[in-house]
């Protein structure tokens, strides 16, 4: 008989993970293949001992070879996440249901799909195996978020260091702990904030990247993290009661978790809920009052109920704590827009697409602009760079119809109409009269 390398602690472990015991026995089955295939035996005799050795540079070692193995068996492969990856995420699935299928049957474009599917295979996904096999042989082990980036901290060499075991990147390092600040928030959690590195290499610039201020949390993994990516990706399938349910999860897990209070406020928003939303977003701030992204969605939150003054000054906090950020620019271009200042706006845009030139939805408003002022070559020119990125965006399309149409061209107008129709049949209320059987036709045809 085969000797399974799952010990009985992993099924206790996986339960307080918040993993049900119909699909533990899956996980467990499928981590046994795993283990067995990376010759997982060996490689925790070694860790066990450097542990025991007081011996952290063999330790560190054997890490990495954990993670060299992993990656052989394509466990860092978001794009085609394993049978065990999906299961850690939807294992933890409130509404127990497959939430790649979920995005793949949403109505957002096909790249966005990917994207999305990406995103909830990656980083949380994998440092969640992470975490659960380093608690094989290691006492305490920490995970830690710094924005959508995790990681795993253990125990360092001496009791001013820290080890960061970051499977999401294949990085391990051991930090000094006194280069970071500690703070306690309300529920008296950990939070870690970088002090001038006064060094200008490598490692302190992957430091400065990655883990400038980062929150720790200890017994929950990063089934949290999960939580929240899932509400994430059932927010942009525009199932909000769902996101709301998987939000709501990982704050009872982990109660300062700032960008799920900020996640909860943008989809209160698109449920009309702007009160709620407004509420979430103080609490974020209360925790956090230099979180630029409340701001900024308070600011989106008053634009879109025409309190201009309430929007402008949000924006502009965020600005002073943020400045090159391309979300603020966009939100204040709206702010702008909604006020006809229409050359503040564009440069506001333009702002936005310096500092993230694949920002579509600054793109695409910047070509309506465009549009408005005639200026239908730079119009085409916006839309056109918005197709190169994603091809199956709507608005795009929609755009350059309009401007094909006002420009007399209308057998091109037609064809960007009907692309635009069929992604989006809602826009064919916007098709002009004297084209609307041209494109029920040619949508029809498509299909």
């Amino acid at each position: 008989m085969t000797q399974k390398n799952s010990s009985p602690d992993i099924h206790e472990l996986l339960l307080r993970l918040g993993y049900g015991e119909a699909g533990i026995r899956n996980i467990i089955d499928e981590l046994d293949d795993l283990l067995e295939g990376i010759g997982f035996n060996e490689l925790e005799q070694k860790a066990r001992a450097a542990i025991d050795l007081k011996d952290h540079a063999g330790l560190i070692n054997t890490l990495k070879e954990l993670m060299k193995r992993l990656e052989n068996k394509g466990i860092y492969r978001p794009d085609h996440p394993t049978g065990l990856i999906k299961l850690l995420v939807n294992g933890l699935n409130r509404m127990d249901e497959d939430i790649f299928a979920v995005i793949e049957n949403s109505r957002i474009s096909r790249k966005e799909k990917r994207k999305e599917q990406e995103f909830i295979a990656s980083c949380a996904a994998i440092t969640q195996l992470g975490y659960i096999i380093l608690s094989r042989f290691i006492h305490e082990v920490k995970a830690a978020s710094s924005g959508p980036h995790v990681f795993i901290i253990i125990d360092g060499s001496t009791p001013d260091s820290m080890i960061f075991v970051d499977f999401s990147i294949d990085s391990i390092l051991e930090i000094d702990a006194r280069l970071y600040e500690q703070r306690e928030n309300k529920q008296k959690e950990n939070n870690y904030y970088l002090k001038t590195l006064g060094s200008d290499d490598e490692t302190s610039k992957h430091i400065a990247q990655y883990y400038a201020s980062f929150h720790v949390t200890s017994g929950i993994g990063l089934s949290h993290n999960i939580h929240n990516n899932i509400g994430m990706a059932y927010d942009r399938a525009e199932m909000y009661e769902n996101a709301i349910e998987e939000f709501n999860v990982a704050l009872r897990l982990d109660e300062g978790y700032i960008e799920v209070l900020n996640n909860l406020a943008v989809t209160y928003h698109r449920m009309g809920m702007a009160d709620k939303a407004i509420e979430k977003l103080r609490e974020a701030l209360s925790l956090r009052p230099g979180y630029p992204e409340a701001h900024c969605n308070m600011g989106n939150i008053y634009a879109s109920e025409g309190k201009v003054g309430e929007a402008l000054a949000e924006f502009e906090a965020a600005f002073t704590l943020h400045p090159n950020n391309a979300l603020i620019h966009f939100g204040l271009g709206n702010v702008y827009l909604e006020q006809e200042k229409i050359p503040d706006a564009i440069r506001e845009f333009q702002e936005a697409l310096k500092l993230d030139p694949d920002h579509l939805p600054a793109r695409s408003s910047l070509g309506e602009l465009y549009a408005r002022q005639g200026r239908h070559d730079e119009a085409l020119r916006e839309f056109q760079e918005v197709l190169n990125r994603d091809p199956e965006l709507p608005e795009a399309y929609h755009g350059i119809g309009s401007v094909y149409y006002e420009l007399g061209s209308f057998d091109r107008s037609a064809n960007a109409w009907i692309r635009a129709v069929y992604l989006d049949p809602e826009l064919l209320e916007h098709v002009p009269d004297k084209l609307l059987l041209k494109i029920k036709q040619g949508v029809s045809r498509i299909r």
